[in-house]
């Protein structure tokens, strides 16, 4: 028989012991929940999907950028998230889509290599993942966009069969990430974009059993990217706007062209576009005032080939033409008869200027060649243009 105060002993011990294992046991098992529930949040939203809210917090900072012309802080964002995310096709998509922003805006398209650098690094990550099987619906949204975005500029470029050849495989990719997931209605951009342009190119030949009127349907897929997508609202809302102009709707345009500028008042993306459905519109005044604003922030661009400052002046000319204000229709003459080109920007000019005014009324605003037809006078300025800078 042991002594009492051993077995008292041995009795504490023993209830210590268990206490501890107790209290082990019910830490291990809270570990062990958090463990669970952070594994179960990363089967919802991966840690490196692009929605995760620290990811797309940093995608949106760097959309917003861009849109605000901001681009070399747009770049450094998009940099990061390459540093931080080397397998997945987001951060390499974003700064390549940066690129042909900084190009659209400039009308200088000498940093297409480097776009297609990363368009191609896109794409190259996309296919190993799906080499390794682990392609998400969101890896395949941006493949589908590098393509896109590639066709686009193809387009710029009047490479129009390349461009055919990627906005099909854009579009492939961009229903294949929806098969993946039905959600993910950022897709939708581009496949609605697709159809509508399709189907107003196609023109009569939509009759053709292989080349349907979708215009309507691009419409529909177009609202519904803007209204449930998780980050194209603002980007959908201006190319709506120009499908918009195309289909004859101004009313809608003026409305949401006017909405994006509010909210992004120093974007000259969105105010060309504003500019553009005033002009459509016949709201001449208005259109002036934005082109006005617009040819003064061009002019402080550090770096410029003054391809849109003549393109603004021309189109203030026939501008003020349409709104009888001569005098000042002059006063833009003589400043676009004073802008150096270089040859390259002056090749492409010459084809621009005829498609700078669509009426088919005389405009009577040559001002050296008072009351003729603008078909005739805009020839004449070309010449003038050659003469001075050739």
């Amino acid at each position: 028989m042991e002594p009492p105060f051993q077995r008292g002993g041995v009795t504490i011990i023993r209830k210590f012991q268990g206490l501890f294992v107790l209290n082990w046991i019910r830490r291990w098992n809270r570990i062990a929940i958090s463990l669970v529930l952070l594994l179960w949040g990363a089967a919802g939203i991966p840690a490196q999907s692009p929605d995760h809210p620290p990811i797309a917090t940093r995608i949106e900072q760097g959309m917003y950028l861009t849109i605000m012309n901001q681009f070399a802080e747009a770049d450094s964002v998009f940099q990061g998230l390459i540093r931080d995310y080397p397998d997945r096709p987001f951060g390499y998509f974003y700064r390549g889509a940066n690129l042909q922003a900084w190009m659209v805006d400039h009308e200088d398209y000498s940093r297409m290599e480097a776009f297609q650098y990363w368009m191609d690094r896109c794409v190259a990550v996309v296919d190993s993942l799906e080499q390794l099987q682990q392609a998400t619906a969101w890896d395949y949204f941006y493949k589908g966009s590098a393509y896109l975005y590639q066709s686009f500029l193809n387009g710029k470029q009047r490479q129009w069969w390349q461009a055919y050849r990627n906005s099909r495989q854009g579009v492939h990719l961009l229903e294949k990430a929806l098969a993946l997931d039905s959600t993910l209605f950022d897709a939708y951009l581009g496949i609605g974009s697709y159809k509508f342009w399709k189907s107003k190119k196609a023109g009569i030949l939509t009759w053709l059993p292989f080349l349907k009127n979708e215009a309507d349907l691009g419409l529909e897929l177009v609202r519904l990217a803007i209204e449930k997508g998780r980050f194209v609202k603002w980007i959908g809302r201006d190319q709506l706007t120009w499908m918009l102009l195309e289909h004859g709707q101004l009313e809608e345009a003026l409305e949401l062209a006017r909405g994006n500028v509010a909210q992004f008042p120093e974007s000259r993306f969105f105010n060309w576009t504003l500019a553009r459905v005033y002009e459509k519109a016949g709201l001449y005044r208005e259109a002036r005032q934005v082109y006005e604003w617009l040819l003064s922030q061009i002019r402080q661009l550090p770096e410029t080939n003054h391809y849109n400052e003549v393109v603004i002046l021309a189109r203030l000319v026939d501008l003020a033409c349409k709104s009888g204000a001569e005098s000042e229709g002059e006063q833009y003459l003589r400043q676009l008869r004073q802008v150096k080109l270089s040859p390259d920007v002056r090749s492409r000019l010459r084809k621009t200027l005829s498609r700078l005014v669509e009426s088919d009324e005389p405009c009577g605003a040559s001002y050296q060649t008072r009351g003729m037809p603008w078909r005739k006078w805009l020839p004449l300025l070309e010449q003038e243009l050659l003469k001075l800078h050739g």
